[in-house]
């Protein structure tokens, strides 16, 4: 808790020139909450003044963080739940403006009392303005929130699954990441179940032998390993986590393709032999065709008896010779001494 005097102390500085209402918030709220408030300002001088507005934590102790407003953890920092303009303000002489604040409590909030401040630095830049609000008397606003105990337990599943959609040695890892966006730590258990291809139910297995922690706005990583005991094919895993005093539960579905190694090498090897087996007995067929083509001869009598005769063989699918004529009907007085030639032809 913050020290009394040091409230007392920075409610109590403030430049003359610029004035500031509310100088303190005091409130207590619920994650989930919005406060709103509207600042009022006033340049009591004469000449015009530029002012940025610069939002720090304070801790226990009373020290002032300047940090980056990124760095600071969402379930525990005033500056990160602070919604306020962070340009230049720039104030005539005399001239008064009203500043909306809004504090947004968020879901993972952390129970306990904080404390900030707003700092209305003087500077003709940032970077004046930030040294301004470190070193010197400027005008603030101080803020004390209580965050009440109400505690959300709330998570998702955000990554379930195997390394790959084809595992080739087992055993199965199943990774499972359970995302805490609730503001209470949970221990979620469960199961992974398994399926064949036929949807029926092949075994199951505990996600965690060990109760593991998801903290509050954290993410957790479990990992679980199935032994496969010999099962090949397709298979289908459904995680099925509960967590927190209502059993609220965490459904997420996966499929793989389980091939061990050697019955991979082995199916490879097969496919490899049937194909050239096929090729093999393709061309030998092929081959076996082409020796039995079956060979036709036709003959036709020359009509100079002197010249011999010619005999034309036909390639076709039966092997078979046309009986040579003994007689041509152009030339009924040849004798059956008639010579031919045998002419060779495919069809």
């Amino acid at each position: 808790m913050i020290s009394s005097s040091f409230l007392g102390c920075c409610e109590a500085e403030g430049s003359e020139e610029i004035s500031v209402e509310p100088a303190l918030i005091d409130e207590e709220a619920d994650p989930r909450d919005l406060l709103e408030y509207d600042i009022k300002i006033k340049n009591n001088a004469e000449e015009r003044r530029d002012l940025y507005v610069i939002v720090s934590d304070i801790s226990e102790s009373g020290e002032v963080s300047y940090d980056d407003p990124s760095e600071l953890d969402q379930a525990s920092s005033i500056t990160r739940w602070t919604q306020i303009t962070r340009g230049v303000i720039e104030l005539s002489g005399g001239e008064e403006r009203v500043i909306p604040l809004k504090i947004n409590i968020p879901n993972q909030a952390i129970p306990g009392t904080y404390h900030a401040v707003i700092t209305f630095a003087r500077g003709s830049n940032r970077l004046m303005a930030e040294d301004a609000a470190k070193t010197k008397n400027e005008s603030k606003v101080m803020i004390n929130i209580k965050i009440k105990k109400n505690e959300v337990e709330l998570a998702e599943v955000s990554e379930f699954g195997t390394k790959g959609g084809v595992i080739t040695k087992v055993p199965v890892e199943f990774k499972t990441v359970i995302n805490n966006i609730g503001n209470k730590d949970i221990i979620p258990e469960g199961e992974i179940v398994i399926y064949n291809k036929s949807g029926k139910l092949i075994d199951s297995i505990k996600v965690s032998e060990t109760r593991k922690t998801v903290p509050a706005g954290k993410k957790t990583e479990f990992k679980t390993y199935w032994e496969s005991q010999k099962s090949i094919g397709r298979f289908k895993a459904k995680l099925m986590m509960y967590y927190g005093q209502d059993k609220k539960d965490l459904q997420d579905v996966d499929t793989f393709v389980l091939m061990p190694l050697l019955f991979l090498v082995i199916l490879i090897i097969f496919v490899i032999m049937s194909v050239s087996l096929l090729t093999y007995l393709l061309l030998k067929r092929s081959m076996a065709a082409d020796e039995s083509a079956p060979v036709e001869m036709e003959s036709r009598p020359i009509e100079n008896e002197r010249t011999p005769r010619v005999l034309e063989i036909t390639s076709d699918r039966q092997r078979s010779v046309k009986n040579i004529p003994q007689k041509d009907n152009k030339n009924k007085n040849k004798t059956p001494g008639d010579k031919y030639v045998i002419n060779l032809r495919s069809k």
